[in-house]
This record gives structure tokens, C-alpha cells and sequence, in this order.
């Protein structure tokens, strides 16, 4: 009984009962977690050079890293990473704290002073957790190249997962990767846990940069190119959120307005809508948890929910007057959709956005401006040289 609590991933065997249960009947505390150091192929000379010096977050107003392990106490079992027994913990059951490490780091200095610097915020899953990595770098790399198209180049892209994509725009030097300390999840009812745990991460990146504007950024989700330069060029003190946007059927190459394909907001179907202004205080550092309730980023996890939460704390974001995000479905390593939109529900959307999918040489002016140009015309003239070749084999 006791070995499958410990081996449990259920909510319900918080930390604190597995180091009881482990006290009391003489079992060794888990091996800490230690990621897999994932070298690009750029890096192959680099093999022999020494480890990276991991960076800690600065937000509590410490200076420099943290003090060695044998120098905290108290905290012992903070400092032995979860293995497979931590990352069954719940966010809603104590949270945890990760260690992260920034693997390469942003070496552009943002023109912006501290506190309005502009930070895309992208969590990126684990190779592990999906059917086809190669995918997901392509997929992030449409949205990192939305990204680098900004009319204004001032800002930091700040990804957060557990292996370094190999990927060409890696190498702009407004871009960070951070690697987080912790196992990558095991099963579906870990994926959320483990997003929420690279947010977190993210927000105590941005805590050392002292504060600034934030937009957690999907890592499939594109943004068109004056975002940054309308959130700076307008009244958006505090932020703002996208209540229009798109979404697009990547497999059938559809393009369909939101509201549209939705009757609701985009805000309350794609979490890659807000950008929020956070304060240092505002942030999570070393001695917050993730659900820690009293934390204003805490307040805005959840994008349906943000917008009003500001406005509650007295901080109203304004409302972006145009489109600025497009919301990709259907390429078949969506979580929501994998979690959430699989099945009937899943089908029922595909067909909404074909039912208001708009003509194919409007969606290609309209995705030229979201990093996507040619994009549809591309596609459509391999679906046509795929035809002439069934039709010359069957001439044959």
C-alpha cells in the first residue's frame, strides 16, 4: 500500500505524505532529477567545454546565484529535485519549486528601461511528450519568424522547456532559451501541470529583468508584425488583450475569423491573447510557489480570466482594435486539442472554421503579416502537382 502511494501520480500524495510515508518505513529519498544535456549540432565542437553556470532568479533581491546546497537548510527536500514521484504533483497541491538554467541567453540589451521591457513568454513541450519533434521545432519556428518580423525590434523572446530546439531563428540574439530542472511529464494529466511549471519559470525570468510586459505565447500561435510597436505606440499602461484574431486549420489550410469560427471572444479559446504589464513585485522569485494565491501573476493564469482580473485589481487592460494573433489548430500536437477538443468536439471546430473559412487570397494577405508568407499559395501548388502526377499514373 505504501509503494503505490508512493508511485502514485494522484494529486492527493502531496510531498510532504510520500516523505512520511518514506520516513516511516526506511525507503531513500528519489535521486534528483538531472535533464539531458540536448547538444545542437552547432555545439558538437563545444562537447569538452565545461557546463553552463546555472543562473538563478534574482526577483527576492538577492544578488548572484544562489548559495551552495550545504549552505541552506530547512530546504533539503526543495533542493532534491522531483523525479517521477514530484512530477505527479498537482499545481493545486502545494506547487513546487524549479531550478532553471539558461542554456542561451538573450545577449541584445532591450533599448526599453527596466519595467517596460516587452518579453514573449513561450513555453515549448518536451521531445519526449510528443509524437514528432521535428514538427514541433517547424511549428515553432513559424512563430518565432511571426516574431522576428516586428515593425519594432525591441523586445526578448524568452523560451522555456527541457530541450534546446535546433532550429535557425535560435540564433537571433534578442532569443533565450531556458531549461527547466525538472521531469519532463509521463502522462496527458501531467501536460498541464507541466506548462503552468515553465510559465512559472518564465515569470521569475522576467522577475530578473526587473518587470515589463509579458505575453505568454504559444509556441504554434503566430502575432502580426506591428503588435509590438502598437502595445508601445498607445494608451496600454498596463497591457492589453486581443479579443479578434484568427484561427487556422493547418492541415486543411483554412483561415476563419475569431469571433467567427467561435461566437466568443478569441480570449476565451486561445491562451496566446494577453500581454500584461507586471510589476518585480508582481512576480514569483525563490520564495514563491506556483500557487501561491496572493501573486498578481498567479491571478492571470488563466487567459479567459485574465482581462478581468486586472480590471479587479484596478489595472484594466485596453483592448487591441485589430487582429494580432492567429490560433493554430489541428496539426496534431495541440494540447488543448489533445486534452481538451479531441473527438466529436475537435471535429465540430475543424468544420466551424471551414464553414467560415475566408477566400484563399484574403487569408494569404492576411497571414504575409503573421510570418506566413506564400504560405497557402505554396500549399496549393503542391496539392496540384500531386494531382498531375495521379493523373499521369493513371494515363500510364
Amino acid at each position: 500500500r505504501h509503494l503505490a502511494v508512493l508511485e502514485s501520480a494522484s494529486w492527493r500524495a502531496t510531498e510532504p505524505v510520500r516523505r512520511l510515508i518514506r520516513l516511516a518505513t526506511g525507503r531513500p529519498e528519489p535521486k534528483p532529477f538531472a535533464p539531458a544535456k540536448v547538444k545542437t549540432k552547432g555545439q558538437a565542437k563545444e562537447a569538452t567545454r565545461a557546463e553552463p553556470r546555472r543562473i538563478e532568479p534574482t526577483g527576492d533581491g538577492a544578488k548572484g546565484g544562489p548559495a551552495p546546497a550545504k549552505a541552506r537548510k530547512g530546504n533539503r527536500y526543495i533542493d532534491k529535485l522531483s523525479n517521477k514521484l514530484q512530477s505527479g504533483v498537482s499545481m493545486a497541491s502545494g506547487g513546487e519549486f524549479i531550478p532553471f538554467e539558461i542554456l542561451k541567453p538573450a545577449t541584445r540589451l532591450p533599448a526599453a528601461p527596466e519595467g517596460a521591457r516587452f518579453v514573449f513568454a513561450i513555453t515549448l513541450a518536451s521531445s519526449q511528450t510528443v509524437p514528432d519533434w521535428n514538427h514541433t521545432e517547424r511549428l515553432l519556428g513559424q512563430t518565432l519568424r511571426s516574431v522576428l518580423g516586428q515593425t519594432d525590434p525591441d523586445w526578448t523572446a524568452v523560451i522555456a522547456g527541457h530541450e534546446m530546439p535546433d532550429i535557425p531563428e535560435m540564433a537571433d540574439d534578442r532569443i533565450e532559451f531556458v531549461a527547466i530542472h525538472r521531469r519532463p511529464p509521463s502522462d496527458k494529466s501531467q501536460f498541464r501541470g507541466d506548462k503552468s511549471a515553465k510559465r512559472h519559470v518564465l515569470g521569475r525570468r522576467l522577475a530578473q529583468m526587473g518587470g515589463g510586459y509579458f505575453m505568454q505565447l504559444d509556441a504554434d500561435d503566430l502575432v502580426r508584425d506591428d503588435l509590438v510597436a502598437t502595445l508601445r505606440g498607445g494608451d496600454h499602461v498596463n497591457g492589453a488583450v486581443a479579443t479578434r484574431g484568427y484561427a487556422l486549420d493547418y492541415r486543411n489550410r483554412l483561415l476563419a475569423p475569431v469571433p467567427g469560427a467561435w461566437r466568443h471572444d478569441l480570449n476565451h479559446v486561445c491562451g496566446s491573447c494577453s500581454v500584461v504589464r507586471y510589476t518585480r513585485a508582481d512576480l514569483p522569485g525563490r520564495k514563491q510557489r506556483n500557487n501561491e494565491a496572493s501573486l498578481v501573476f498567479n491571478m492571470t493564469r488563466q487567459h479567459a480570466y485574465t482581462s478581468v482580473a486586472m480590471e479587479e485589481l484596478g489595472r484594466p487592460l485596453e483592448i487591441f482594435a485589430e487582429p494580432m494573433v492567429v490560433y493554430l489548430i489541428n496539426h496534431g500536437q495541440s494540447l488543448s486539442f489533445s486534452m481538451q477538443k479531441s473527438g466529436n468536439r475537435g471535429q465540430n471546430i475543424v468544420e466551424a472554421v471551414a464553414r467560415h473559412a475566408l477566400p484563399a487570397a484574403e487569408a494569404e494577405v492576411i497571414l504575409r503579416r503573421f510570418g506566413l508568407p506564400g504560405w497557402i499559395e505554396a500549399e496549393a501548388a503542391a496539392a496540384d502537382l500531386d494531382a498531375g502526377k495521379e493523373k499521369t499514373s493513371g494515363a500510364a
